[in-house]
């Protein structure tokens, strides 16, 4: 869920801006997402998911925040099952967060 109040605040109340900056999301969400599932690299995980938290919480979408800020803090780069699991909760909050957003521009 995106706090709308936040997304308000931070983007002046100006819904071209607004606009804008949701859009920016999805699109930098969905290259984070795809970079975070294909890293062998610790740097580059731990980088893409602070990314993507700041991101997140500049829209007010806490719940991706949240469980970016967990990605960030682990790294699996021998056990991709373990990859997989840790990101699967990260993945359905982006994707349904970009949904949101497709609803609020529509």
């Amino acid at each position: 869920m995106i706090e709308l109040d936040v997304l308000d605040r931070n983007t002046f109340g100006d819904r071209q801006l607004r606009d804008e900056v949701l859009g920016l999301f999805r699109q930098q969400s969905l290259e984070v997402m795809a970079r975070l599932e294909a890293t062998t690299s610790a740097t580059d995980w731990k980088i893409s998911a602070h990314k993507l938290k700041g991101s997140a919480l500049g829209i007010g979408a806490q719940t991706v925040a949240q469980l970016a800020a967990q990605v960030e803090q682990a790294f699996f780069s021998d056990n991709l099952s373990s990859r997989d699991a840790a990101l699967a909760p990260l993945r359905r909050a982006v994707e349904a967060t970009n949904r949101e957003i497709s609803g609020l521009l529509a």
